[in-house]
């Protein structure tokens, strides 16, 4: 997936989709389901901290890359199945996405270093 958007953009990106798709299966998920909106949360509680790390210019994004890419198969493996979640479906195949680019986008050379050096850019503004 080429996209011109930074990690962090990706990272706010799949927070605010992760919330999204939380609360959807909060209103609308069977029962049975209760389970997966507290799953991801917790996953939301990691997906910030990880963009705290890199904020703060993590030298090694290696384990935030393993997180962000364990994260887009485990929401892959979410058993969306009833009719009602149509539109937790296509909220999920767009966060696989933007978990999976963020991971990519940290894993390019520099692409921390890079990011954190823009943070502070931001900051100082």
């Amino acid at each position: 997936m080429q996209s011109d958007q930074t990690t962090r953009e990706s990272l706010d990106q799949a927070r605010a989709l992760m919330r999204e798709l939380i609360d959807v299966l909060q209103t609308n998920a069977p029962t049975s389901q209760i389970q997966t909106p507290a799953s991801l949360l917790r996953m939301l509680v990691h997906v910030v901290n990880i963009q705290k790390s890199v904020d703060q210019g993590s030298d090694d994004p290696a384990n935030a890359i393993k997180r962000l890419r364990d994260f887009a198969n485990t929401i892959e493996r979410l058993d969306l199945g009833d009719e009602n979640l149509a539109d937790a479906k296509d909220i999920r195949l767009r966060l696989i996405a933007v978990l999976r680019q963020a991971a990519d986008q940290l894993g390019e050379p520099g692409a921390a270093a890079t990011w954190a050096a823009g943070s502070q850019a931001a900051q100082a503004i």
